[in-house]
């Protein structure tokens, strides 16, 4: 009776556990069937998808020889960093030579024309001082004939009153009957000569007066001037240094920019003799083929590099899943291979019919019914999406499974 009642426990307490692991069972079959429903309506996934990215390719400037590589295949690289340098010992330093030559020939010619310079300043002030010079003189000997006509004027004043004293005398004494005619009009012929003489000498004194005045200010009232005038070549002098000073301005100016010309020639020999390839962007170096020794042409392509920052991933889903699909959409990556890895982006472009069409074919093919129609859907990555370790190439070329939520 007892082993009856123990069996029937052991039975209720089998029975029990069975129920309540089916009950555990049927409920988790149950969250997953509604995980799974809830995932067919609220999102999309893919049939295949692989990660692409922009690739540059990397050239060098010119022909050379490769002497040092300071990247390899996997290697990320910041922008502008040096990738590879180029000899080339056969560059032409023709121009370098030319422009130090023309340097040279202008720099004699500025220490000739700065003598020239000099010699013609020394000239101009001799000829300033023999001009100061004839001035003082001319004014001097001006002075001496005023003073001379002075004293003659004085002089011919003094006959002129005296001929007037005679001529009223003889006037007086006419009238009385002392003197005759003809000794008054003698006494009157005298009168006017005295005073034409001292008229004369008046306008003479005036005009000596005028000459001091033209020379004391560097003008003369003469007709015309010798070339041998001091002031005449002073102003010819004038000329002279004027067109010698533009003329030593125009050469130094020409001589800066030789200068310049041949600082920025050498500049160019030394750049064309060791060339450096530099980075265009930042990224990780895809593939790199150039050799230490090897000789490359100028814009041959030595290897090519992937913008990390510009990677997006072609998501391929089936057609019908179009119409659940819009442009801004957001979408999370998970790559096979890298567990716990997720990146993430939006969708930018949608282009169906893949397989199945030929963009400006015109006539249309019939295609079997039963071959699947497929979509491209491009999703770009977000730039803060993780850029990977070295040697993984930003995930480019790593293929995974992409869900589009709605």
């Amino acid at each position: 009776m007892e082993k009856n009642e123990e069996s029937k426990t052991q039975s209720f307490n089998r029975s029990l556990i069975a129920n309540i692991l089916i009950v555990i069972v049927s409920i988790g079959l149950l969250a997953w069937a509604i995980r799974l429903i809830q995932s067919r309506f609220t999102s999309v996934t893919s049939l295949d998808a692989i990660v692409n990215g922009v690739v540059i390719d990397i050239k060098t400037p010119q022909e050379g020889i490769v002497k040092s590589l300071n990247a390899d295949t996997g290697s990320i690289i910041e922008k502008d960093s040096i990738l590879l340098s180029v000899e080339n010992d056969q560059v032409s330093s023709l121009q370098v030579s030319q422009t130090s030559s023309r340097l040279s020939s202008q720099q004699s010619q500025l220490i000739i024309a700065e003598g020239q310079l000099k010699q013609s300043l020394t000239l101009l002030e001799l000829l300033k001082s023999d001009d100061q010079n004839q001035t003082r003189l001319e004014v001097s000997d001006y002075s001496d004939q005023i003073e001379q006509f002075e004293s003659d004027l004085r002089g011919a004043i003094a006959r002129s009153k005296l001929a007037e004293i005679n001529y009223n005398r003889a006037v007086f004494l006419q009238k009385e009957g002392a003197y005759s005619q003809a000794v008054l009009d003698l006494a009157k012929a005298e009168l006017l000569a005295r005073q034409s003489e001292v008229e004369s000498l008046e306008a003479r004194r005036q005009s000596i007066l005028a000459n001091r005045e033209a020379a004391s200010i560097g003008l003369t009232l003469a007709n015309t001037r010798s070339n041998y005038d001091p002031r005449v070549r002073l102003e010819e002098a004038q000329l002279q240094i004027d067109n010698q000073q533009r003329t030593i301005a125009a050469l130094r100016q020409s001589i800066s920019d030789a200068q310049g010309e041949l600082t920025e020639a050498k500049a160019d020999v030394k750049r064309r003799r060791n060339a450096q390839v530099k980075a265009p962007v930042s990224g990780v170096i895809w593939k790199l083929d150039a050799r230490a020794g090897q000789l490359v042409r100028q814009e041959q392509s030595v290897g090519q590099m992937i913008d990390c920052t510009r990677r997006w991933v072609d998501v391929y889903v089936e057609e019908r899943s179009v119409e659940a699909i819009q442009i801004g959409m957001p979408a999370k990556i998970e790559l096979y291979g890298l567990r716990n890895l997720v990146l993430n982006g939006t969708v930018s472009l949608i282009r169906s019919g893949l397989g199945r069409f030929k963009a400006g074919e015109d006539v249309a093919i019939t295609i079997p019914q039963n071959l699947p129609r497929t979509t491209q859907v491009r999703v770009s990555l977000d730039k803060n999406s993780d850029i990977g370790a070295p040697n993984v190439f930003c995930y480019v070329g790593f293929t995974g499974r992409v869900t589009l939520n709605r």
